[in-house]
């Protein structure tokens, strides 16, 4: 299931996602948004392998300050929903 995370420092990388989540249960991925020039859009994705695994990370995490910012995590649409 894909999880976003909005408001994210420009400094944050994917790696800093997926070392704040490699502990979590069902985790497999983060990526972070970035434009052109390689700066980060400010939002990105988390992958986890099951719903209850993303619904988890969602609630421990929703809120979390990373950076200096407050990040908000949202269920993301799945690639494969019609």
């Amino acid at each position: 299931m894909r999880v976003n995370v909005e408001n994210l420092n420009g400094g944050v990388s994917s790696s800093d996602l997926s070392s704040l989540l490699c502990h979590e249960s069902g985790f497999v991925m983060a990526f972070v948004q970035k434009d052109l020039d390689g700066v980060s859009s400010g939002f990105g994705h988390l992958v986890f392998a099951s719903r209850l695994a993303a619904k988890n990370a969602i609630m421990k995490f929703n809120g979390y300050k990373v950076h200096g910012r407050h990040i908000r995590l949202t269920e993301g649409k799945e690639i494969f929903e019609k």
